[in-house]
């Protein structure tokens, strides 16, 4: 589907889903990666929900031969490709999106106000914490990826990444500081994400309600992830599951959620389960 398309028909179930940890398992292949995804029933949509980037979203849509519609930043932006839906969101603006044009909506406060306030609350602090574009490039390298894949990771609108051990002492008074500001700070992986602005429950509701007023609305809508940043969206939706993580041992906040289920497996063998229950077909390993 590209932009401009005013066709398209709901899905008998929508699928927010985590990417990394949830979908692409750390050291998985994208040729299996790949393989999983063609795996999923037709009657499954997914709606990717995730800390990455519109950029990188995007740019995973492509390795996937996808054009689905996605929540990038946890949630502080929303992408869609059908214009009754952007409409809807309000706000949404035509832009190039990698091969194509998509709708782009910020939920969330720009992210240079984000720059300032973690960098005054770092220094009344003393926290060891660094802004991604701080890093040295061969740290960043190191963490990300190659240079295509920091680039697009550093192309945020709503949301900065600080590289931080969320254990330390002044970081989590940094932290604090950062919550009674008004932002929310969550870990993703190897980042401490910085924002203010909808998490990905609340951006999953207003999408789906632009859906609902521009006729697109599922029958059922559900959730998956494997960390803190993903118990909103499960909260947000109708049916939830639960990502073990490699240990085999399921976050606490999440298992704790009411009607929960717990994939069977980790990573994406346990998102492939998943999916393949929603679209009623048995599951493979």
């Amino acid at each position: 589907m590209t932009a401009g398309a005013a066709t398209a028909r709901p899905s008998s179930v929508l699928l927010a889903s985590d990417v990394d940890g949830t979908f692409w398992s750390e050291g998985l292949t994208v040729e299996s990666l790949c393989a999983a995804w063609e795996r999923r029933p037709s009657q499954v949509e997914v709606l990717f929900a995730s800390s990455r980037t519109v950029e990188e979203l995007a740019h995973l849509d492509e390795l996937l031969g996808a054009s689905g519609d996605f929540i990038a930043e946890n949630g502080a932006v929303v992408v869609t490709r059908d214009d009754d839906v952007a409409w809807h969101l309000r706000g949404a603006r035509r832009e190039r999106i990698g091969h194509g044009h998509a709708f782009v909506a910020v939920l969330g406060e720009g992210c240079g106000e984000a720059r300032r306030v973690v960098r005054s609350a770092r220094a009344r602090h003393r926290a060891p914490v660094q802004l991604m574009e701080e890093l040295e490039p061969a740290t960043l390298r190191r963490l990300i990826g190659d240079d295509g894949e920091v680039q697009r990771a550093a192309s945020r609108r709503a949301s900065v990444l600080v590289h931080a051990d969320a254990g330390d002492e002044a970081v989590v008074a940094w932290s604090a500081t950062l919550r009674r500001a008004g932002y929310q700070v969550l870990s993703g992986g190897r980042w401490l994400a910085v924002w203010r602005g909808p998490g990905k429950g609340q951006a999953l509701r207003r999408y789906l309600r632009a859906r609902t007023l521009a006729g697109r609305s599922p029958a059922v809508v559900a959730a998956i992830g494997d960390g803190e940043n993903d118990i909103s969206l499960l909260q947000a939706a109708e049916l939830r599951f639960a990502v073990p993580r490699p240990d085999g041992t399921v976050h606490p906040a999440l298992s704790a959620l009411a009607d929960v289920s717990i994939a069977p497996e980790v990573g994406t063998a346990g998102w492939c389960r998943v999916v393949s229950t929603l679209g009623g077909l048995p599951c493979h390993s």
